[in-house]
């Protein structure tokens, strides 16, 4: 009898340690499926991974803009970097370049211009803009290479720019090339200081502006009547039609001025001019008034690029 006690106590101690490594045992494997199956723990890391990666760069490029004075260590830097960075830090990137390099002008865009699928649209835009000025200079130092039609058109494209992107990274550098541009359409790259007269004048002393510009401004103004560059050039029109388009002192006067007129309509500083407007209409009957003005002092064609 003790002998069958023993045998059932032995059966039931068994049994009971059976169970518990078998509970045991289901416990580990589903708590190994549970950190198998998170979806979050392993992106975690990959992400901070990623994160700590992308800050480590830009830490990087942030301390090159203090210690280097080498404009060739930013573009390496951007030549190796494009690829992988967000549009807002390729930004940063080539804001520190335009930073850097001095003049403006002599920014590399040819060579920016080969990451541009990786830039913001404001940046993209600007950048292929100044490639193309830079490989085929609408204005230089030797003088005016594009038409007066074409520098126009280029005015317009920028003023585009600069109302789309007004806080941009781009905006003071556009805006500079804006001011350049129109400048010379409108005074022909007159240069009192150095002796250098208006491109776009004609007639026996070579002083009265042609009827060409004249009919390139009107154009202009018809073509764009709700542009500050039409309203710029309205006035202008409205100098040009109380002188009888002689470069007169009057004239000169307002080329001195142009940059205070340019600044009224994009940044609202300076005195309104009154009773200017820039409508098609009024442009245009100007454009008829300027043309019938002094026409036999006039060389059609003379001096217009």
């Amino acid at each position: 009898m003790r002998n069958k006690y023993l045998v059932v106590i032995m059966m039931l101690t068994f049994a009971f340690s059976s169970f518990t490594l078998t509970a045991c045992g289901t416990t580990d494997k589903s708590n190994d499926e549970m950190v198998q199956e998170d979806p979050t723990l392993g992106d975690t890391d990959e992400n901070t991974g990623v994160m700590d990666e992308a800050g480590d760069v830009m830490d990087e490029f942030r301390n090159m803009l203090t210690t280097s004075t080498n404009p060739e260590d930013l573009y390496s830097f951007y030549d190796t970097n494009a690829s992988t960075r967000q549009p807002e830090e390729l930004d940063e990137i080539i804001g520190g370049i335009f930073g850097m390099v001095s003049p403006h002008s002599d920014v590399d865009f040819t060579r920016l211009t080969s990451q541009s699928d990786y830039m913001s649209d404001e940046m993209r835009n600007y950048v292929n803009f100044m490639s193309q000025d830079q490989e085929s200079p609408f204005v230089d130092e030797e003088g005016i290479h594009a038409s007066l039609d074409e520098l126009l058109e280029h005015c317009y494209t920028l003023e585009t720019h600069l109302d789309a992107y007004q806080n941009g990274v781009t905006y003071p550098y556009a805006y500079e090339k804006y001011k350049q541009l129109l400048n010379t359409a409108i005074t022909g790259g007159f240069d009192e200081k150095n002796g250098v007269s208006n491109n776009y004048v004609s007639g026996d002393n070579a002083n009265v502006v042609d009827d060409h510009a004249v009919t390139s401004y009107a154009a202009f103004i018809e073509k764009y009547p709700d542009s500050k560059t039409a309203k710029i050039l309205t006035e202008y029109m409205h100098v040009l039609t109380d002188n009888n388009k002689e470069m007169n002192d009057n004239v000169r006067e307002f080329y001195r001025n142009a940059f205070g007129r340019f600044d009224y309509y994009f940044t609202g500083e300076g005195a309104e001019e009154g009773g200017v407007s820039g409508n098609n209409t009024e442009g245009s009957t100007m454009n008829e008034d300027l043309n019938t003005t002094n026409n036999s002092e006039t060389t059609a064609g003379a001096g217009v690029q």
